[in-house]
């Protein structure tokens, strides 16, 4: 015999109490799963300045530690770690480490990572039309 369990998700951010709602995971009876759902799923995951960015770069070829911070450029280690980290989570990104004299990370694009790449040409395609105009 199966026990549910209610999640219910408590948090001062409306956005995420949005997407709670939607995806049904509060108490009431009455929510439904509606179509916005995977939208809003997608446009919560990769929040944070440099994410676009790290994805854009290793979408070619996986990528070491070092690469990726050399071309983010001044940006601090932890806040470095923390986006990747919170892109390994999210499924977009795996992280290999090669147990050597020198320890050695690369990161690479998951099948999930991959499939969200033609969102951020997009983005970068937008980006260079529109990017220069001021209104």
């Amino acid at each position: 015999m199966a026990i549910r369990t209610a999640v219910t998700i408590t948090t001062i951010n409306p956005f995420m109490n949005l997407i709670a709602n939607a995806a049904g995971k509060t108490k009431r009876a009455e929510t439904k799963r509606t179509p916005i759902v995977g939208i809003i799923t997608e446009i919560a995951k990769p929040t944070g300045r440099w994410k676009y960015l790290i994805l854009w770069f290793i979408k070619s070829k996986e990528r070491r530690y070092s690469e990726i911070k050399a071309f983010l450029g001044d940006i601090p280690q932890c806040s470095h770690t923390k986006q990747l980290r919170e892109l390994e989570t999210d499924g977009l990104i795996n992280r290999k480490i090669y147990r050597e004299v020198t320890p050695r990370i690369e990161y690479s694009l998951t099948t999930k990572g991959e499939e969200f790449i033609p969102i951020i040409d997009l983005m970068e395609e937008f980006g260079r039309k529109f990017g220069e105009q001021v209104d």
